[in-house]
């Protein structure tokens, strides 16, 4: 049979500039775009046939064009931005260098809620290529579209064996995994080269035989984007959590305005797949494809989007968010604006149906602006960040883990003769929770002989060239990695993924990078994937014919499977008079998982302090006195268990007031009574270099001495017991009323002359001067205490009735200029203590010359 490579033809079309205000990626709420506006039909008046293909060979391939292009929607745009939970990552396997520089990375996102107006009517999970399907109007849309694709080229050509690629589009690091929450920003388009024909048959009344009547339809997609900000539940350490690891959102953020050839070709047109750009304007491309002008997105635009943070452990729990550049980053001065704020409803959008079970926190999120409009940011720059985002709180759940790739058995490459042996380079591993989350397994295999027998050609395998089992051969492969080093917490599951395929075909020309497309490029021969996993939904009936596979091993609580594990790939059939696939293995993953004790990574020395203040010069019966213990964790780790006690004895009654703990830059949560001057803060944790503060209101209602004890305790190891108690104590004086120059109103004090000033302590029905010892007297300045004259005059007070209400007051006398008083000053007080040695305290105006 002969394949046929449907080609596009469009006019010229230059990328206009979108509006430069950062809007948070939340949709309209309208519905989906109709896929039949797509002008994708405009273009196809070609088709070239480009010679034999063996049965089941894919070389179907792409053209775009805007959604907004031919629009009368004047609200819609070049560019838009999505968000969701990726459903499947992979490396697309049958990109054609027709339009591609390099190979695209795919993942397809299930949008959060009110994101449907980026989709198409025939977005998943009602999309099919090009099928013909002929179906009725009233059955097409039996289920809502809640899925689009995001494709952004990788950057890594088929002539590139190992490593991550020279041009970089998308580079690895920066993959999102299936399971992730992700942001994509990018070009929205119409993929005109998966059509799905909609309609129903009647009956032609000039032929009389069925016609089909109905329409073309298109799915959208972002591509290529030119953000993308992927992010996962990870557990990493953070800034105040010293050695201990504890639940994060780990978001690996990029944006480049490169998106490889399909770029040129909304900017320029299709035409330029076959015939280059029309450089002179009559109508038909005469140059050579890569004379595009514009083969870049602009980035010099404000980017926005949604950091969905993990549960809130504690109420104390401080938040904290790490921002360091991504690899290859080109813009360090630029710094991205974070923001806390009530979490949207796409926070609760993490692919899990548990309420229970939730990956994210429902009440708080952080805003991430990436403030580039008026920078100037060139469209080839690179802007790249690592955000890490959570609760400073240790988990005890928390374990570290070890995955190891030791070997492959391959069963089956599914090559004929005479390529035989499978080329693997584009073969990728995957582990969800890990911090560097993909690997490609050429950059780690190990040549290894292959044993096939004594009737069979014997050979050296590695992923470029790789011989099966299927006859002779045993199909083993040795590995030296990658090593995946992780943590885990909250008994949740990990996954290990594999995705790649045989690449050997059209890919064996390496012609991606020139695009001078002619006859005869293609050789016949056959492709398959080996794995494409995650992107079947095996409840789907699949035709016999589908050239996909999954490896997708999920280890859960409470065994993570610990030792050597075989993770067995799986085909996915439909076999006939079955009602769903049948899974048969075609090769398998032997890795070693090992559990590393995580030690002392709590351990901590803590340390408390305790300090009591008054709003005055003393502390007064009746007013109150306002206290603060601060407790300090210089590390090394997250103590647990971290609980504040407090107790104040005194010589007298009090009244303490609520007290309210602060942990970090967390909000402030109260404390509890435990009894008659006693109270407890459960503080969970303090941060590493970081305090948690408690603040309290003791209010004494007598005088005298009291004392306030406090101590901190961890379940944690805290190897120095003695700074974990501390003591205030709170000396209460009682409020005495005093009156300078007795008799007098205005109390004249002149600073300019020696002499002998007056001072009354007065009698009350509350207080007897007569208990107060006149040799503890000290009179002045009210703001100096130091300058005061702490020596009476005479040698002796004075039990005198200086206020005529009938009971003896006392009399003291105070020189000049000895008690600090100053011209300007307007009061004087006086401080003093009973002969039982409690203190008293009180202040009168004055009128200085």
């Amino acid at each position: 049979m002969k394949r046929i490579l449907p080609v596009f033809v469009s006019s010229l079309f230059i990328l206009v500039g979108t509006s430069a205000q950062a809007q948070i990626c939340q949709g309209s709420g309208a519905g989906p775009v109709n896929g039949a506006n797509a002008v994708c039909t405009n273009f196809r008046v070609a088709l070239i046939d480009i010679g034999p293909i063996e049965p089941g060979f894919d070389i179907t391939d792409e053209g775009w064009v805007w959604v907004a292009r031919g629009n009368p929607d004047p609200s819609l745009t070049t560019t838009r931005c999505v968000s969701g939970v990726v459903l499947s990552s992979n490396m697309a396997s049958n990109d054609t260098p027709a339009n591609h520089n390099s190979h695209d990375w795919v993942f397809h996102l299930e949008v959060d809620p009110g994101m449907q107006d980026a989709l198409s009517n025939v977005n998943g999970p009602n999309d099919g290529d090009r099928d013909n399907d002929l179906v009725p109007d009233d059955e097409h849309q039996t289920v809502t579209p809640r899925e689009i694709e995001v494709e952004w080229e990788s950057g890594i050509k088929p002539s590139e064996k190992s490593g991550d690629g020279s041009l970089h589009y998308f580079p690895k690091w920066a993959w999102p995994s299936a399971g992730d929450r992700a942001w994509a920003d990018g070009n929205w388009v119409f993929d005109c080269g998966h059509g799905k024909e909609i309609g129903h048959i009647e009956i032609d009344q000039e032929t009389n035989l069925p016609k089909f009547v109905g329409d073309e339809y298109f799915r959208t997609e972002i591509h290529p984007a030119r953000a993308v900000a992927a992010m996962r539940r990870q557990v990493a350490t953070l800034t105040g959590s010293g050695t201990t690891p504890v639940p994060v959102t780990a978001t690996d953020l990029y944006i480049h305005g490169g998106g490889g050839f399909v770029t040129d070709i909304l900017n320029c047109g299709m035409s330029i797949i076959l015939d280059g750009v029309d450089t002179d304007h009559d109508g038909n491309g005469d140059g050579n494809p890569d004379a595009c002008p514009v083969k870049t997105t602009p980035i010099a635009e404000d980017f926005q989007f949604e950091v969905c943070l993990p549960p809130r452990p504690h109420p104390a729990a401080s938040l904290v968010y790490d921002v360091e550049a991504g690899p290859g980053d080109t813009v360090p001065s630029v710094v991205p604006d974070i923001d806390e704020q009530p979490a949207s409803a796409a926070c609760a959008n993490d692919g899990d149906e548990d309420p229970a079970t939730f990956l994210y926190d429902q009440t708080t999120s952080l805003l991430v602006t990436i403030p580039l409009h008026g920078t100037g940011v060139a469209d080839t720059e690179v802007y790249a960040r690592r955000i890490r985002a959570g609760w400073i709180f240790p988990d005890p759940t928390t374990r570290h883990l070890t995955v190891t790739l030791q070997q492959m058995d391959l069963h089956n490459d599914h090559d004929d003769f005479p390529t035989d042996t499978g080329e693997l380079t584009f073969f990728f591993m995957n582990v969800s929770t890990a911090p560097d989350e993909w690997a490609r397994l050429s950059d780690f295999d190990i040549p290894t002989h292959d044993s096939c027998g004594a009737l069979c050609f014997e050979h050296t395998n590695t992923m470029n060239d790789y011989d099966d089992d299927d006859l002779c051969c045993n199909g083993l492969l040795n590995f030296s990695g990658p090593v995946y080093d992780f943590y885990i917490s909250g008994g949740r599951s990990f996954t290990i993924r594999a995705n790649g395929y045989d690449q050997d075909c059209y890919d064996f020309h390496n012609n991606f990078g020139d695009h001078d497309l002619s006859l005869g490029l293609y050789a016949a021969c056959h492709t398959v994937d080996i794995t494409e996993f995650g992107g079947n939904d095996p409840m789907v009936p699949l035709p016999t014919t589908l050239e996909g596979y999954e490896n997708e091993t999920t280890f859960g609580p409470p065994d993570y499977g610990v030792g050597f594990q075989d993770l067995k790939a799986r085909r996915l059939v439909q076999l006939p008079g079955q009602p769903g696939p049948t899974l048969t293995s075609d090769y398998e993953l032997e890795v070693m998982i090992a559990e590393i004790p995580l030690g002392l990574e709590d351990t901590a020395d803590l340390s408390v302090d305790k300090t009591c203040v008054a709003d005055g010069e003393v502390a007064l019966v009746g007013q109150p006195v306002h206290c603060t213990i601060t407790v300090t964790n210089p590390g090394p780790g997250l103590p647990r268990g971290v609980t504040i006690s407090d107790t104040l004895t005194g010589v007298g009654p009090f009244v303490v007031g609520p007290a309210s703990l602060k942990v970090g830059n967390s909000a402030a949560v109260p404390c509890t009574a435990t009894g008659s001057g006693t109270f407890t803060c459960d503080a969970g944790t303090i941060p590493v270099g970081g305090t948690g503060t408690v603040t309290v209101d003791v209010t004494p209602l007598a005088g005298g001495a009291y004392t306030n004890t406090v101590s901190v305790t961890t379940a944690s190891t805290d190897p120095v017991a003695t700074n974990d108690q501390d003591s205030a104590t709170i000396d209460v004086f009682i409020p005495i009323d005093l009156d300078i120059h007795p008799g007098s109103d205005s109390n004249p004090i002149n600073t300019d002359r020696a002499g002998s000033i007056p001072v009354a302590i007065l009698t009350t029905p509350t207080f007897d001067a007569a208990t107060v010892n006149f040799a503890t007297a000290c009179w002045g300045d009210d703001g100096a205490p130091a300058e005061r004259d702490c020596t009476e005059s005479h040698g002796t007070g004075h039990l005198k009735d200086v206020d005529k209400d009938r009971d003896d007051d006392l009399l003291l006398h105070f020189d000049m200029p000895a008690a600090g008083i100053d011209a300007g000053d307007t009061k004087a007080c006086l401080t003093a203590r009973t002969f039982g040695g409690v203190g008293v305290y009180g202040c009168d105006t004055v009128k200085t010359n």
